[in-house]
């Protein structure tokens, strides 16, 4: 599954960029191992986004598209969430507060 949200950058907080959505997603996310926040690099150097990439797993890929010095920016997120119950997301968001 590939989740989108588009953001104008003038919507945000002043001074809000492409690279501080990211740092700010990298540090929430730093140390997990279950979201993982693609560097900028990477995302900028793909053609496209892999749907079927994390199928079978239990994890989530964070993409932030955009133009430095851009108006808007476009956050991805790439995951698989068939065959996931409410158990399933109960032991996932265990983990996540167990892990913070």
């Amino acid at each position: 599954m590939i989740v989108q949200v588009p953001l104008h950058l003038e919507d945000l907080n002043d001074g809000a960029t492409l690279e501080s959505i990211h740092a700010a997603l990298t540090a929430h996310y730093a140390g997990q191992s279950i979201v993982e926040v693609v560097p900028l690099a990477t995302s900028a150097a793909m053609g496209r986004v892999d749907a079927v990439e994390l199928a079978g797993k239990d994890t989530m890929k964070l993409f932030v598209f955009g133009s430095a010095g851009g108006y808007q920016v476009n956050l991805v997120a790439l995951l698989d969430n068939l065959g996931k119950g409410a158990s399933g997301a109960a032991v996932q968001n265990m983990d996540l507060m167990l892990s913070a």
